[in-house]
């Protein structure tokens, strides 16, 4: 199980803030920083990531080191009552990093997490098999650049693409996307070509995963979902009939269990949201708040196969709680902030929170479902 990942959308946020706050560090980890003793200086958050199954959630963010920038990489298991620091992944010396949108990061279970490192397209994938104590650097298989990954809870799949540039090829060359799979407890890949991927024009969504089955959104001239009952070994593709999963970019999907998804679906300006229950041949929109505008921020966060919270950003002014097969939207709160939400269950959660157009910098949590939201600066 995996938590949506909205990639394509932050991707699309980070190139305004390159353009509106063109600022950026070199980004170290220092030598002689410990693991386990908390930093004098406050993190600034920008990520937060939750580990399947049970309440731990890690926070990542940067503290200020002279000059540059330091990783800090924090640990609750608590609901953000109490924080430990870890070993963050390291990032190579004078890597140039904006302070958002820096990381993706999943976690398998207590132990196994994976990490991609880089700007808006990031090619350093690390590992770790003790629960973020070390970090190792694995080779991106079969390729030269990640477009996303997911874990269940024994597998880890990775969507990886070979660019080549040519001339007469556009910006983009010649692409080569396929479906690399793991073990969890040894990195031992093998790879599927995903079909329909090697077009002039069209978009792969994040890949979802659980137990055997795979799913990834496409967006050519229609809307089609890749599935995969076997472990990935084979692949094959689902018409969708129109407005299902009608996207620019290919649609983030959450699986919740071998029959439920959630959908993220960029529009354009706006995001749209979708509920199936019998594997992604028929879906639900989510509504009333069926749609947003993406540009306003907000921040979607499937908990369980029946229930989901969405906060839909600073030009709404509110947060739902989806249950009922996606069926009942309760109005629970406000809380505006246009960064991640974690939920660990019904009643515990933890949000960023930046202005508009801004990056993270505060945390809050909530113990009563989102209904009120307390300041958090322990981490």
């Amino acid at each position: 199980m995996t938590r949506v990942r909205t990639r394509r959308l932050r991707e699309t946020f980070a190139i305004l803030l390159s353009l509106a706050v063109p600022f950026s560090y070199p980004v170290e980890n220092p030598a002689s920083a410990s693991p386990t003793s908390p930093s004098p200086a406050r993190m600034t958050p920008v990520t937060l990531a939750r580990v399947p199954g049970t309440s731990i959630v890690y926070l990542m963010g940067y503290v200020k080191c002279g000059p540059k920038l330091c990783v800090r990489l924090a640990r609750t298991t608590d609901e953000g009552a109490t924080f430990t620091a870890v070993t963050p992944p390291p990032v190579a010396d004078r890597t140039q990093v904006q302070y958002v949108n820096s990381y993706e990061l999943v976690f398998a279970n207590r132990e196994v997490g994976f990490a991609e490192v880089g700007l808006v397209s990031p090619s350093t994938f690390y590992v770790t098999f003790n629960g973020a104590k070390t970090w190792h650097k694995e080779k991106v298989p079969f390729g030269n650049r990640i477009e996303g990954f997911a874990t269940t809870s024994k597998n880890i799949y990775a969507v990886t693409a070979k660019f080549e540039k040519k001339l007469n090829k556009g910006d983009g060359g010649d692409k080569d996307y396929r479906l690399a799979r793991s073990s969890l407890t040894s990195l031992h890949w093998s790879s599927t070509p995903i079909p329909n991927s090697n077009f002039t024009w069209g978009f792969l969504g994040p890949i979802a995963a659980f137990g055997s089955n795979i799913w990834i959104s496409e967006q050519r001239s229609h809307e089609l979902l890749v599935r995969s009952h076997d472990y990935g070994k084979t692949l094959t593709t689902l018409v969708l009939p129109y407005p299902a999963l009608g996207s620019v970019a290919g649609c983030a999907l959450t699986a919740t269990s071998l029959v439920t998804l959630w959908a993220q679906c960029p529009t354009g300006m706006q995001v749209q949201f979708y509920y199936s229950d019998d594997g992604g041949a028929r879906w639900t929109l989510i509504d009333p708040v069926s749609q947003i505008m993406g540009t306003g921020g907000g921040y979607f966060d499937p908990v369980s196969s029946n229930l989901g919270y969405l906060d839909v950003g600073l030009m709404h002014d509110g947060l739902y709680r989806i249950t009922n097969h996606a069926h009942s939207v309760k109005f629970v709160g406000t809380f505006k902030c246009v960064n991640p939400l974690v939920f660990t269950g019904e009643a515990d959660g933890l949000g960023l929170c930046g202005g508009n157009y801004s990056p993270p910098s505060r945390l809050f949590r909530t113990t009563n479902g989102g209904a009120t939201w307390t300041r958090v600066t322990n981490y």
